[in-house]
């Protein structure tokens, strides 16, 4: 998963446990004062959240930080989860230089048909050598010196 939602899923995890925490903690304060800020127009840690949110390049459902709990934020979550899922496919699907992957079914541990799966350990990961593994992902990524990517 690419870095920008994996940063964002650990900071909503956090506010998960932020609203957990009973009133007289110092961090749940903070919390509130955070909100209070967003409510003002102020600059702070929720305002980053929402624009952190808005820019993503899928549309997820708002939060209202008013009556937030934490379930909903558990589904924000899930929501970028399956939106970075997506996104990621698309991306594949619409590269000139990942045509070795477009299309490419896996074979799931758990057994059944094979699927289409963007975010998935690949086995030529697996390989030991440590040159073998980046010459076979660079072949496969189209990040190789072959005439064909010197000349694109």
């Amino acid at each position: 998963m690419p870095i920008r939602y994996r940063r964002l899923i650990i900071t909503l995890k956090y506010l998960i446990y932020l609203l957990q925490l009973d009133d007289d903690r110092l961090a749940r304060a903070a919390l509130k004062d955070s909100v209070h800020l967003w409510i003002l127009g102020k600059p702070g840690w929720i305002s980053d959240i929402i624009h952190v949110l808005k820019s993503l390049p899928f549309e997820l459902p708002p939060l209202n930080f008013n009556t937030l709990m934490p379930h909903e934020v558990q589904m924000m979550i899930d929501a970028v989860d399956a939106g970075s899922e997506r996104h990621l496919h698309q991306s594949l699907e619409q590269s000139p230089k990942m045509y070795l992957l477009v299309g490419r079914r896996e074979q799931l541990k758990r057994g059944g048909p094979p699927k289409i799966k963007g975010l998935y350990f690949r086995k030529y990961l697996e390989i030991d050598d440590n040159e073998h593994r980046k010459a076979l992902t660079r072949l496969i990524l189209s990040d190789h010196k072959l005439a064909i990517e010197r000349l694109r």
